[in-house]
């Protein structure tokens, strides 16, 4: 997700719902303060989720000769496979919450019936 966020900035959108991005990893990583490595696995992580297509052009890196990639990565997609991811996040927090309450609800029993149980032994033996 930072990956994207990160490099959102340095994408071209001339289609709706996709960012494009020229820089090879080297250039990228430069500007967006991340191993190129990083984003070698974030690419063929996206890409293998079909969220990220990389073609290769004609042009070639004038210092390397290397030919180069254009990364078109698909923005609705990616949207709606974080907003699933959010209200997944969402769900659980509200079961946990839940939990919790029922949790702290029995701590409070069984506080107010060891209080008891300690008064009646307390009684038992002013008697």
């Amino acid at each position: 997700k930072a990956y994207i966020i990160a490099s959102q900035q340095y994408m071209y959108k001339d289609e709706e719902g996709f960012g494009k991005i020229s820089y090879t990893n080297q250039e990228l990583a430069e500007r967006i303060n991340m191993s190129e490595a990083t984003i070698s696995r974030c690419n063929k992580s996206l890409s293998t989720k079909e969220y990220l297509s990389i073609i290769r052009c004609e042009k070639r890196d004038e210092e390397t000769g290397v030919q180069t990639q254009e990364k078109i990565f698909h923005l609705d997609e990616l949207g709606q496979a974080v907003i699933w991811a959010l209200q997944n996040h969402e769900q659980r927090i509200t079961k946990n919450e839940k939990t919790l309450d029922l949790a702290l609800k029995e701590i409070a029993q069984l506080k107010a019936e060891l209080a008891e149980l300690k008064g009646q032994k307390a009684s038992e033996v002013i008697l």
